[in-house]
């Protein structure tokens, strides 16, 4: 069963829309399983009445968000359209798609970029490479961001306020025995992440599985963002991954700065 999506800003006042925030966590509810969810499970994963769970599913299904077969409901294509608003409104993401692409291909190894939202690293862009076996990541995928390079890299980005908000809102748990878990630990390797530039993780989402990432900023010298690759420890050592890889990436993200100061 899915775990329950809590509709986000439930506590805030007169100006909030309850109705919106309870039709956006079914969406997300819907997200969470390939083979759709019935009206209990829709209720209970957005943490809604069976009845308040159906309006709304009728109300998706009607504008065309939402298809039904079978007792189950499921997202239609048509929930594209709002994914493609917010690539339409970000011209960073049409000027960091086909860098990153070409990357991919020029090095064979797996290309992201994310955002820092909330707790979490949300990916935007992903592109695998050519090899057979990845991580199950997509774009709209989410990682902790403690147990992330590409956390490490947006949390350096942070001021004082905002990095001790994150940590009073994180849960700083393992996804394996090299997550790092302990705040004063990863104060230190987001602190070195600021001086260096970078970031390179081992192991730390899944065994064997290493990333490297850069920070990508805007004309004010801000981090807005973080390009990562992705690559299998047993292919590149700490050391080749930065002496070869982590310049190709800085490359890539030295571009898209520079196309994006040019627009």
């Amino acid at each position: 069963m899915p775990r329950a999506i809590q509709p986000p800003g439930t506590e805030a006042g007169a100006d909030f829309i309850q109705s919106i925030a309870r039709g956006l966590a079914v969406i997300r509810a819907l997200g969470t399983r390939d083979d759709g969810l019935t009206i209990a499970e829709t209720a209970q994963a957005a943490g809604l009445t069976r009845a308040g769970a159906r309006r709304i599913l009728l109300t998706l299904a009607r504008l065309g968000y939402v298809g039904f077969d079978d007792r189950r409901y499921q997202l239609t294509p048509r929930i594209l359209d709002l994914g493609h608003a917010y690539f339409a409104s970000r011209p960073i993401w049409r000027v960091a798609a086909p860098v990153l692409k070409s990357l991919a291909t020029t090095i064979n190894e797996t290309v992201s970029a994310g955002v820092l939202d909330g707790t979490d690293v949300l990916y935007v862009l992903r592109y695998n490479s050519a090899r057979p076996l990845h991580l199950g990541l997509a774009p709209g995928a989410r990682l902790p961001a403690h147990a992330s390079s590409m956390g490490w890299v947006l949390l350096s980005g942070l001021s004082e306020i905002e990095l001790a908000g994150f940590f009073r809102r994180a849960t700083l748990d393992r996804l394996t025995p090299r997550t790092v878990s302990d705040e004063a630990a990863l104060r230190a390797h987001i602190a070195k992440a600021a001086r260096a530039r970078y970031a390179y993780q081992n192991g730390t989402v899944e065994e064997g599985i290493a990333g490297l990432s850069a920070p990508l900023r805007d004309g004010a010298g801000r981090i807005v963002a973080a390009l990562n690759i992705s690559t299998n420890i047993r292919r590149a050592s700490a050391k080749r991954a930065i002496a070869t890889l982590l310049p190709q990436l800085q490359a890539a993200a030295a571009q898209i700065e520079t196309a994006l100061r040019g627009s």
